[in-house]
């Protein structure tokens, strides 16, 4: 993707604290980054928690309105991120706060500081009057037409966003968050690109048929059709792709990874059914949980290596659990939201 091609980002300057916590949330700080992070914020005064919150609320005016739950939505998150920030040192036995009463204050100016960081870095985006949001539930699946009739099918647990008139957009671009298929129709007046954004990389497409998967872990792009070409964030060369490819980038490596698909194309979800074959139970269950919500508990931790087929209902946790039993020939338990296996 070309340069001039790119989303363009608020021009707000950041401090090295707010560049570290940005760098944090691209999950690119060394270990000793991210103390000097932490030393830094716990070092924070009264007068910097209040200058960043004024700081906040003044470039947020700069943006549209917020709908309606945004600024939660992007406290909680940021909160978590700030959280495992802290359980990640302190596993790996860092040095402790030199200010142990400070944990609440400490909370309150991350957040502040993370959230300039994320609007100033242009990582989220925020939605203004003239752009639409979907979301889908846990177990929901949800047909979506865009503003070019280009098609897509949004699986549970995603989220979607888009302008909702293109036809003064240079590009044709989404931003997705989950999992959706896209049937992408060929721009017929002056054959404009057409874009889907995730957190780590951008797919860019004339029209094709195409699947993509973006959770906290990994984000993996299926084409099904035409050609695509994926620009990874931080790779110098993008990725040309041809049907039947599977690209698969990892946030923890950071290595690029593609391969022919010869069995059930990943992107089966959307007929009702995630065919998962030789797979390991780990796995099944990371993926039921995603779709569904649920949590899970395994009484031996031998059987998360095992390996099976499994075909997954995607819209009914029920009829799920069942099959999984026959698939595999354990006992699994359903307790409200939690599932035990034995």
């Amino acid at each position: 993707m070309k340069q001039s091609e790119k989303r363009t980002k608020p021009n707000h300057r950041m401090t090295s604290k707010e560049q570290l916590l940005a760098k944090y949330y691209r999950g690119e700080c060394t270990r000793e980054e991210m103390e000097l992070l932490l030393d830094q914020l716990r070092d924070a005064k009264d007068e910097d928690y209040s200058d960043i919150m004024a700081r906040l609320w003044r470039q947020l005016n700069d943006f549209p309105d917020l709908e309606d739950g945004a600024a939660s939505r992007i406290m909680e998150k940021t909160l978590t991120k700030i959280g495992n920030m802290e359980d990640e040192l302190g596993k790996a036995g860092s040095k402790p706060s030199r200010h142990s009463g400070s944990g609440r204050f400490f909370r309150r100016l991350s957040a502040a500081a993370a959230i300039l960081a994320l609007i100033a870095a242009g990582t989220w985006w925020i939605r203004s009057a003239d752009s639409v949001e979907l979301h889908t539930a846990y177990g929901e699946q949800r047909t979506i037409s865009l503003p070019d009739q280009s098609t897509v099918i949004l699986n549970a647990n995603s989220n979607i966003s888009f302008h909702q008139d293109w036809s003064e957009d240079e590009v044709r671009k989404v931003w997705l968050e989950g999992e959706a298929y896209f049937k992408v129709r060929k721009d017929t007046t002056d054959g404009r690109k057409f874009q889907v954004v995730t957190r780590d990389l951008t797919v860019e497409v004339l029209g094709t048929v195409f699947n993509v998967h973006t959770r906290e872990e990994a984000t993996q792009v299926f084409l099904e059709e035409g050609k695509i070409n994926v620009d990874l964030e931080d790779q110098e060369e993008d990725i040309l792709m041809d049907p039947g490819e599977l690209v698969t980038y990892s946030v923890k490596t950071h290595i690029p990874q593609k391969r022919k698909i010869v069995e059930e194309a990943p992107s089966s979800w959307k007929d009702g059914t995630i065919i998962l074959q030789e797979v390991t139970l780990r796995a099944i269950i990371q993926k039921m949980e995603e779709i569904y919500g649920v949590s899970s508990r395994v009484e031996s931790q031998t059987l998360l290596d095992r390996t099976f087929n499994f075909p997954m209902p995607v819209n009914n946790l029920d009829t799920a659990v069942l099959l999984l039993m026959e698939s595999t020939g354990l006992i699994i338990e359903q307790e409200d939201d939690e599932l035990i296996v034995k």
